[in-house]
């Protein structure tokens, strides 16, 4: 097979610890027709430095240099410069597996109608994972409903169980350019690459599941994933994510908008409960507030949510005091708590 153009986009700041590895380890894929993307989003440590000396060493590698605009729109500036066939994000602090690429690429086109290749990942602290053990090239399918299905939480077309290797994160995945230009990260504190998935899942119709891990998923001390105020503020985002694409699909989406819409509904019930009596309470209930009486007609009048179900939330969004004690009963609270 002739290899084509993968462009890999590289959003970083400040990791300077770990930015050598990570940048070593695309360097090295065994796939080697690479367009490897350094954004440095104004970092302040040496992270830039780094970028510079790769570049140099590496004519595949270019460097872009940009004021702190965060990392959805460092990805936008890196996608912007990418020329490939497929693009694939990877974290500055994050790392490959040296099959990563090929593996991802030979499943997108083992077969015709393939948009994107999500493989699996492992959470590690360590810098010195093997990167170069022999790979499981074993695949499946999946359509882009199941693939909402999965971000979201929400199934409404299939009985199977929830499949655990499917996350919101972009990387770990292997876009067709074609099926991505016109998607963009958009400005949200967080959640952005939920909001960015949907709009994938919305773009493409069939997917192809690799069921190896190939990327290594650094858990650094510090980092916004380890911060405690960060899961409140994620949640809030997810919230209006939900609600944004779910008014942006047209009517013909039916199943699209149900799973948007179910999963908006459940959220709701979760941040009141987990806002009150904060300092934000009074905010976040009027943004749920007009958000609900936005979407009651089609919540109630929705074929595919079950009657009890309807009766059940709305009742918990109306009574934030009565979930937020069930939630605790039943341990169905935050991890941070």
């Amino acid at each position: 097979m002739e290899e084509e153009l993968v462009s890999v986009v590289v959003p970083i700041y400040n990791v300077e610890q770990y930015l050598s590895r990570c940048i070593e380890t695309i360097a090295a894929q065994t796939y080697r027709n690479l367009e490897i993307i350094l954004v440095d989003d104004g970092a302040t440590d040496g992270s830039g430095r780094i970028c510079d000396t790769f570049a140099k060493r590496d004519n595949r590698v270019k460097c872009v240099h940009q004021g702190n605009l965060g990392p959805g729109a460092a990805r936008n500036a890196g996608k912007r410069f990418a020329h490939g066939e497929y693009i694939m994000f990877v974290d500055g602090d994050d790392y490959l597996h040296c099959d990563a690429v090929k593996t991802m690429y030979e499943a997108i086109n083992r077969d015709v109608g393939y948009d994107m290749a999500i493989a699996k990942y492992r959470a590690t602290r360590s810098l010195s994972e093997d990167v170069v053990h022999t790979v499981n090239g074993q695949c499946s399918t999946i359509t882009n409903i199941e693939i909402l299905e999965y971000l979201t939480g929400e199934r409404i077309c299939n009985d199977a169980s929830p499949n655990k290797i499917i996350h919101s994160n972009v990387w770990g995945k292997l876009f067709k350019r074609k099926q991505i230009e016109d998607i963009w990260f958009k400005d949200y504190p967080l959640a952005e690459d939920l909001d960015f998935m949907i709009r994938v899942c919305n773009a493409v119709q069939q997917a192809v599941i690799v069921d190896s891990a190939l990327s290594y998923y650094v858990q650094r001390k510090g980092s916004l994933m380890t911060q405690k105020r960060r899961y409140d503020i994620d949640q809030q985002c997810v919230v209006n994510v939900l609600y944004n694409n779910y008014m942006a699909l047209p009517e013909n989406r039916t199943d699209f908008r149900c799973i948007l819409l179910r999963r908006l509904y459940k959220k709701i019930v979760f941040l009141k409960a987990r806002m009150l009596e904060t300092d934000e309470q009074e905010k976040f209930f009027g943004m749920c507030k007009e958000y609900v009486r936005v979407t009651r007609k089609d919540y109630w009048l929705s074929l595919r949510i079950n009657p009890i179900e309807k009766v059940v939330v709305t009742f918990l969004i109306n009574c934030p005091s009565l979930a937020r004690w069930l939630m605790k009963k039943t341990n169905n609270w935050a991890p941070q708590e």
